[in-house]
């Protein structure tokens, strides 16, 4: 069963504008033929990352980021 909470683009080669517009794409994708939970939570390779880090807003006092989208926010988790 593929988990619909987690969108995990580490195998995507994009990074910045790119990557931020195939996210929201991602995202869309999940909502077609029927409604399901949007991800709440987004994979990124290291450089995925970094090409994106003004693009994401870090938690107050915390470590973790998170990413909007139109339709959702997701908390940011990089790959090892």
């Amino acid at each position: 069963m593929v988990n619909t909470d987690i969108l995990d683009l580490t195998d995507s080669r994009k990074q910045g504008p790119e990557l931020h517009a195939e996210i929201i794409e991602a995202v869309k994708r999940t909502q077609r033929g029927f409604l399901r939970p949007l991800p709440n939570r987004l994979i990124l390779n290291d450089k995925q990352f970094k090409s994106l880090l003004t693009d994401m807003q870090q938690l107050y006092q915390s470590k973790d980021y998170l990413f909007s989208t139109p339709l959702n926010v997701m908390e940011v988790e990089v790959a090892k």
